[in-house]
């Protein structure tokens, strides 16, 4: 395995900002405010310090080294998606492992001295702004294709060929294919989750208090999303 990393995006966030840009800002804010609270309260040092890039409504966390499991970041995927939940939101993650580097430098040679003027990954086009993404590899590009599958819901899903770094102890997988595993969310509870929940000054919510609120969002969706909720209700077991 090499470097693990996360997808992490908010389920619906078009819908929700086309309706309501005050909450679905607040929810991308809540999701910010914990991985960067997982990041500085839990896991601050240079062995285990985390790195994380936003993409639109989601987020990348990648780890500093590869892993010998995936605890960590089973943890830390539950526990932002199930803090999501306590807000009334749902989150989506694909999880999966590669390289990640920093390739600012490599844009010298299409920029040329322009790139002098970059400072917080924004640089002047005459009295405009561009930003830039400095950042980039194949941690982003299997775990966003992974986390994008057609199957549609609030689901968590893990590449394949990590299956046998997944921890047996509280966890609690759905489905197995060759492109992805499954994993329940909702009622799966790794060692670390009560440390990160802990660290981020949350107490931990109990299965029956997730599934009633799961069951009471799916229930708040319109039409059209027949098979979004059937999968959502899958992971209330």
């Amino acid at each position: 395995m090499n470097r693990w990393a996360i997808y992490i995006d908010i389920e619906g966030f078009s819908r929700i900002f086309t309706t309501s840009s005050t909450r679905a800002i607040s929810l991308l804010g809540t999701l910010m405010k914990y991985i960067h609270s997982i990041g500085c309260n839990i896991y601050p040092e240079s062995s285990e310090r985390l790195f994380a890039h936003q993409f639109g409504d989601g987020f990348l966390i990648v780890s500093d080294f590869p892993e010998n499991n995936l605890k960590r970041p089973i943890a830390i995927s539950i526990a932002l998606m199930q803090i999501l939940l306590l807000h009334n939101g749902v989150a989506r993650v694909g999880l999966s492992h590669g390289d990640y580097g920093d390739y600012k430098g490599c844009y010298r040679y299409f920029l040329g001295d322009a790139i002098e003027s970059i400072e917080d990954c924004t640089m002047k086009i005459g009295s405009g702004i561009m930003t830039i993404v400095p950042t980039m590899g194949d941690a982003l590009i299997r775990a966003y294709k992974l986390h994008d599958s057609p199957k549609k819901g609030p689901l968590f899903f893990i590449d394949t060929e990590l299956r046998n770094f997944i921890p047996a102890e509280g966890v609690v997988l759905s489905e197995e294919n060759d492109k992805f595993v499954e994993l329940n969310w909702i009622v799966s509870t790794p060692s670390l989750l009560g440390k990160i929940f802990s660290g981020c000054g949350i107490t931990s919510p109990s299965h029956d208090d997730l599934k009633k609120r799961l069951t009471n969002y799916s229930s708040s969706l319109g039409k059209g999303y027949k098979e979004w909720k059937e999968n959502a209700s899958k992971l209330i077991i």
